[in-house]
Protein backbone atom coordinates (compact mmCIF):
# COMPACT_ATOMS: atom_id res chain seq x y z
CA UNK A 1 0.00 0.00 0.00
CA UNK A 2 1.30 3.43 -1.16
CA UNK A 3 1.57 6.12 2.32
CA UNK A 4 2.03 9.70 2.11
CA UNK A 5 3.25 11.73 5.05
CA UNK A 6 1.19 14.87 5.29
CA UNK A 7 3.15 17.61 7.17
CA UNK A 8 0.69 20.23 8.80
CA UNK A 9 1.55 23.42 10.30
CA UNK A 10 -0.37 24.59 12.68
CA UNK A 11 0.86 28.00 13.27
CA UNK A 12 -0.35 28.22 9.23
CA UNK A 13 -3.34 27.53 9.69
CA UNK A 14 -3.71 29.87 12.29
CA UNK A 15 -2.53 32.44 10.03
CA UNK A 16 -5.55 32.11 7.63
CA UNK A 17 -7.65 33.45 9.76
CA UNK A 18 -5.38 36.17 11.21
CA UNK A 19 -4.59 37.49 8.30
CA UNK A 20 -7.73 38.95 7.39
CA UNK A 21 -7.51 40.47 10.50
CA UNK A 22 -4.18 41.99 9.80
CA UNK A 23 -5.47 43.13 6.58
CA UNK A 24 -9.02 44.58 8.28
CA UNK A 25 -7.00 46.59 10.87
CA UNK A 26 -4.45 48.32 8.46
CA UNK A 27 -6.94 48.98 5.86
CA UNK A 28 -8.92 50.98 8.55
CA UNK A 29 -6.16 52.55 9.75
CA UNK A 30 -5.02 54.17 6.31
CA UNK A 31 -8.93 54.92 6.11
CA UNK A 32 -8.98 56.32 9.48
CA UNK A 33 -6.13 59.77 8.35
CA UNK A 34 -8.69 60.05 5.64
CA UNK A 35 -12.02 60.33 7.69
CA UNK A 36 -10.80 62.02 9.85
CA UNK A 37 -8.89 65.04 8.40
CA UNK A 38 -11.54 67.77 7.68
CA UNK A 39 -9.00 69.89 5.28
CA UNK A 40 -9.45 67.28 2.56
CA UNK A 41 -11.42 68.69 0.17
CA UNK A 42 -10.53 67.12 -3.10
CA UNK A 43 -10.83 63.83 -4.47
CA UNK A 44 -10.17 64.31 -7.77
CA UNK A 45 -8.00 61.25 -9.35
CA UNK A 46 -4.13 62.22 -10.56
CA UNK A 47 -4.49 60.59 -14.14
CA UNK A 48 -3.58 61.44 -17.37
CA UNK A 49 -6.55 62.23 -19.05
CA UNK A 50 -9.65 62.15 -17.00
CA UNK A 51 -12.76 64.16 -16.28
CA UNK A 52 -14.34 65.76 -12.78
CA UNK A 53 -17.41 62.81 -11.30
CA UNK A 54 -17.81 65.33 -8.58
CA UNK A 55 -16.97 69.24 -7.68
CA UNK A 56 -13.24 70.32 -7.12
CA UNK A 57 -12.81 71.42 -4.25
CA UNK A 58 -15.85 69.73 -2.78
CA UNK A 59 -18.58 71.77 -0.49
CA UNK A 60 -18.09 71.64 2.90
CA UNK A 61 -21.48 69.57 3.34
CA UNK A 62 -20.61 67.26 0.17
CA UNK A 63 -17.00 66.78 2.15
CA UNK A 64 -18.31 65.66 5.03
CA UNK A 65 -20.69 63.11 3.31
CA UNK A 66 -18.01 61.31 1.15
CA UNK A 67 -15.50 61.38 4.47
CA UNK A 68 -18.65 59.97 6.38
CA UNK A 69 -19.19 57.20 3.48
CA UNK A 70 -16.02 56.49 2.50
CA UNK A 71 -15.67 54.89 6.63
CA UNK A 72 -18.41 53.18 6.72
CA UNK A 73 -17.15 51.50 3.21
CA UNK A 74 -14.18 50.85 5.04
CA UNK A 75 -15.48 49.13 8.02
CA UNK A 76 -17.81 47.42 6.06
CA UNK A 77 -14.69 45.92 3.94
CA UNK A 78 -12.97 45.33 7.23
CA UNK A 79 -15.77 42.73 8.10
CA UNK A 80 -15.64 41.52 4.53
CA UNK A 81 -12.08 40.69 5.05
CA UNK A 82 -12.33 38.76 8.57
CA UNK A 83 -15.41 37.41 6.91
CA UNK A 84 -13.34 35.87 3.92
CA UNK A 85 -9.99 34.71 5.92
CA UNK A 86 -12.83 32.66 8.37
CA UNK A 87 -14.07 30.95 5.47
CA UNK A 88 -10.89 30.26 3.90
CA UNK A 89 -9.69 28.82 7.69
CA UNK A 90 -12.79 27.07 8.19
CA UNK A 91 -12.40 24.94 4.61
CA UNK A 92 -8.55 24.28 5.69
CA UNK A 93 -9.19 23.01 9.39
CA UNK A 94 -11.94 20.67 8.54
CA UNK A 95 -10.04 19.22 5.78
CA UNK A 96 -6.98 18.98 7.88
CA UNK A 97 -9.22 17.43 10.83
CA UNK A 98 -10.88 15.01 8.73
CA UNK A 99 -7.11 13.90 7.46
CA UNK A 100 -6.27 13.90 11.44
CA UNK A 101 -9.31 11.36 11.82
CA UNK A 102 -7.77 8.83 9.07
CA UNK A 103 -3.88 8.84 10.63
CA UNK A 104 -2.57 5.65 9.71
CA UNK A 105 -5.97 4.57 8.06
CA UNK A 106 -6.73 4.47 4.03
CA UNK A 107 -8.56 7.89 3.51
CA UNK A 108 -12.11 6.75 1.64
CA UNK A 109 -13.50 8.43 -1.07
CA UNK A 110 -16.34 9.08 1.10
CA UNK A 111 -13.93 11.82 3.21
CA UNK A 112 -12.67 13.29 0.25
CA UNK A 113 -16.65 13.74 -0.45
CA UNK A 114 -16.97 15.61 2.79
CA UNK A 115 -14.08 18.11 2.11
CA UNK A 116 -15.31 18.46 -1.49
CA UNK A 117 -18.72 19.47 -0.14
CA UNK A 118 -18.00 21.54 3.06
CA UNK A 119 -15.45 23.61 0.76
CA UNK A 120 -18.73 24.30 -1.39
CA UNK A 121 -20.86 25.17 1.48
CA UNK A 122 -20.61 29.16 1.08
CA UNK A 123 -22.87 29.44 4.53
CA UNK A 124 -19.91 30.75 7.28
CA UNK A 125 -22.29 29.74 10.29
CA UNK A 126 -22.97 26.04 8.56
CA UNK A 127 -19.35 25.45 7.96
CA UNK A 128 -18.38 25.92 11.75
CA UNK A 129 -21.33 24.37 12.64
CA UNK A 130 -20.40 21.16 10.75
CA UNK A 131 -17.08 21.52 12.52
CA UNK A 132 -18.62 20.66 15.78
CA UNK A 133 -20.53 18.23 14.63
CA UNK A 134 -19.23 16.46 12.07
CA UNK A 135 -15.27 16.91 14.07
CA UNK A 136 -16.03 17.21 17.97
CA UNK A 137 -14.96 20.30 18.37
CA UNK A 138 -16.44 23.11 20.00
CA UNK A 139 -15.71 26.60 18.45
CA UNK A 140 -17.11 30.44 19.68
CA UNK A 141 -17.54 31.41 16.01
CA UNK A 142 -21.28 29.37 16.22
CA UNK A 143 -22.25 32.46 18.38
CA UNK A 144 -21.08 34.89 16.16
CA UNK A 145 -20.89 33.68 12.27
CA UNK A 146 -24.45 34.11 11.23
CA UNK A 147 -24.39 37.73 12.04
CA UNK A 148 -20.86 38.82 10.58
CA UNK A 149 -22.02 37.39 6.99
CA UNK A 150 -25.33 38.29 6.86
CA UNK A 151 -23.64 41.88 7.40
CA UNK A 152 -20.99 41.29 4.69
CA UNK A 153 -23.92 39.95 2.48
CA UNK A 154 -25.24 43.59 2.73
CA UNK A 155 -22.09 45.66 2.61
CA UNK A 156 -21.40 42.78 -0.77
CA UNK A 157 -25.29 43.70 -2.26
CA UNK A 158 -26.51 46.20 -0.92
CA UNK A 159 -24.17 48.75 -0.60
CA UNK A 160 -24.43 48.10 3.33
CA UNK A 161 -27.88 48.72 3.74
CA UNK A 162 -29.44 46.43 5.85
CA UNK A 163 -32.60 44.72 4.08
CA UNK A 164 -35.01 42.34 5.91
CA UNK A 165 -33.15 38.82 4.19
CA UNK A 166 -30.29 40.31 6.20
CA UNK A 167 -31.55 40.45 9.97
CA UNK A 168 -31.33 37.72 12.15
CA UNK A 169 -34.13 35.05 12.08
CA UNK A 170 -36.92 36.24 13.26
CA UNK A 171 -35.62 38.94 14.55
CA UNK A 172 -36.70 42.17 12.49
CA UNK A 173 -33.29 43.21 12.88
CA UNK A 174 -29.40 42.09 12.29
CA UNK A 175 -27.44 41.80 15.70
CA UNK A 176 -23.40 41.72 15.01
CA UNK A 177 -21.80 39.98 18.52
CA UNK A 178 -18.20 39.55 19.61
CA UNK A 179 -15.88 39.69 22.25
CA UNK A 180 -14.60 42.59 24.23
CA UNK A 181 -11.40 43.69 26.40
CA UNK A 182 -13.69 45.04 29.79
CA UNK A 183 -12.46 47.37 32.57
CA UNK A 184 -13.46 46.90 35.72
CA UNK A 185 -13.53 49.18 38.36
CA UNK A 186 -14.01 47.27 42.02
CA UNK A 187 -15.18 44.75 39.83
CA UNK A 188 -17.90 47.49 38.16
CA UNK A 189 -17.39 47.48 34.68
CA UNK A 190 -16.62 50.96 33.19
CA UNK A 191 -18.07 52.43 30.00
CA UNK A 192 -15.28 54.11 28.59
CA UNK A 193 -11.95 54.21 31.30
CA UNK A 194 -10.82 58.13 29.18
CA UNK A 195 -10.70 60.67 32.11
CA UNK A 196 -12.24 58.23 34.48
CA UNK A 197 -10.47 58.93 38.33
CA UNK A 198 -9.32 55.46 39.84
CA UNK A 199 -9.47 56.17 43.61
CA UNK A 200 -6.72 55.15 45.82
CA UNK A 201 -7.36 52.19 46.74
CA UNK A 202 -9.53 50.99 44.23
CA UNK A 203 -8.99 47.51 42.27
CA UNK A 204 -8.58 47.89 38.09
CA UNK A 205 -8.88 45.22 36.58
CA UNK A 206 -9.46 43.81 32.42
CA UNK A 207 -11.36 40.75 31.16
CA UNK A 208 -12.78 39.40 28.15
CA UNK A 209 -16.22 40.33 27.92
CA UNK A 210 -19.27 40.09 25.33
CA UNK A 211 -20.32 42.73 23.10
CA UNK A 212 -23.03 43.37 20.43
CA UNK A 213 -24.37 45.67 18.28
CA UNK A 214 -28.22 45.93 16.38
CA UNK A 215 -28.95 47.22 13.19
CA UNK A 216 -32.45 48.31 11.63
CA UNK A 217 -33.71 47.75 8.60
CA UNK A 218 -32.36 50.47 6.34
CA UNK A 219 -29.87 51.34 8.53
CA UNK A 220 -26.12 51.29 6.97
CA UNK A 221 -23.54 48.83 8.22
CA UNK A 222 -21.39 50.94 10.39
CA UNK A 223 -18.57 50.15 12.57
CA UNK A 224 -16.22 52.08 15.10
CA UNK A 225 -12.42 51.32 14.76
CA UNK A 226 -12.63 49.94 18.50
CA UNK A 227 -15.97 47.48 17.36
CA UNK A 228 -13.54 46.68 14.48
CA UNK A 229 -10.86 46.08 17.08
CA UNK A 230 -13.21 43.67 18.81
CA UNK A 231 -14.22 42.10 15.82
CA UNK A 232 -10.23 41.21 14.98
CA UNK A 233 -9.51 40.21 18.50
CA UNK A 234 -12.73 37.49 18.41
CA UNK A 235 -11.15 35.85 15.45
CA UNK A 236 -7.52 35.95 17.18
CA UNK A 237 -9.34 33.85 20.33
CA UNK A 238 -11.59 31.41 18.87
CA UNK A 239 -9.31 30.73 15.81
CA UNK A 240 -6.35 29.85 18.84
CA UNK A 241 -8.22 27.73 20.60
CA UNK A 242 -9.43 26.09 17.55
CA UNK A 243 -6.09 24.97 16.18
CA UNK A 244 -4.69 24.54 19.72
CA UNK A 245 -7.24 21.82 20.20
CA UNK A 246 -6.69 20.15 16.64
CA UNK A 247 -2.95 20.31 17.63
CA UNK A 248 -3.78 18.35 20.88
CA UNK A 249 -6.16 15.68 19.02
CA UNK A 250 -3.16 14.97 17.19
CA UNK A 251 -0.83 14.57 19.39
CA UNK A 252 -3.05 12.18 21.93
CA UNK A 253 -3.49 10.51 18.37
CA UNK A 254 -0.13 9.75 18.01
CA UNK A 255 0.37 8.82 21.83
CA UNK A 256 -2.08 6.07 21.63
CA UNK A 257 -0.88 4.67 18.24
CA UNK A 258 2.91 4.69 20.45
CA UNK A 259 1.12 2.93 23.24
CA UNK A 260 -0.35 0.42 21.47
CA UNK A 261 2.27 -0.52 18.83
CA UNK A 262 4.12 -3.59 19.49
CA UNK A 263 7.70 -3.39 21.19
CA UNK A 264 10.73 -3.38 18.70
CA UNK A 265 12.87 -6.25 18.32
Amino acid sequence: MVTNDLKIHFDVLADIAQRGTRRAAAFVALGQRAWNDASIESVKLDVPFGFDLLPDPMPKELAMEVRSTFRQWISGSALAEIVQGLSLFADEFFKIAVYIAHNRKKITQSAMDRIEKFSNDTNLASKFKLIEDECGIKNGFIVHADGWARARNAHAHNRGIIRERDCNHNAGNLTISWRQFEVLIDDQRIENIIGHFVEKGASLGIRLGDGRKEFTIGSPIDFTEQEIVNLCLTTHVYSGQMVSELQKRLLDDIGQISTNSPPSS
